[in-house]
């Protein structure tokens, strides 16, 4: 299955079981801003299931992404989404409070 369509299919899962993702709208304002920006760093607060994680690390190059997310259930699917994608070596995951873990 290509990455366009397990974006698909994650965009799918997500809509179906109420996890607030991206708008297709936002994705597109996202992806624009982070392939404008040249980050090479980028932190996620309210990681979810994945989703604009993962298109953060599609779109650019060489980046690498710390994402926060306090839900462990939501966390563990991320974990998954971030694997099926190929893309956990360029991924931290943190899980508990952003407010804590950011004073770290």
């Amino acid at each position: 299955m290509t990455p366009e369509q397990k974006l698909i299919d994650l965009r799918a899962y997500a809509e179906q079981n109420d996890v607030p993702i991206l708008t297709p709208e936002a994705e597109n304002v996202f992806i624009a801003m982070l392939k404008a920006s040249g980050a090479k760093r980028i932190l996620e607060v309210g990681t979810a299931i994945g989703y604009s994680g993962t298109v953060s690390l599609l779109v650019t190059e060489d980046s690498h992404l710390f994402t926060i997310e306090i839900d462990e259930e939501r966390a563990e699917m991320a974990r998954k989404t971030f694997a099926d994608f190929e893309l956990t070596p360029r991924v931290t995951q943190f899980i508990g409070d952003a407010g804590d873990i950011l004073q770290k």
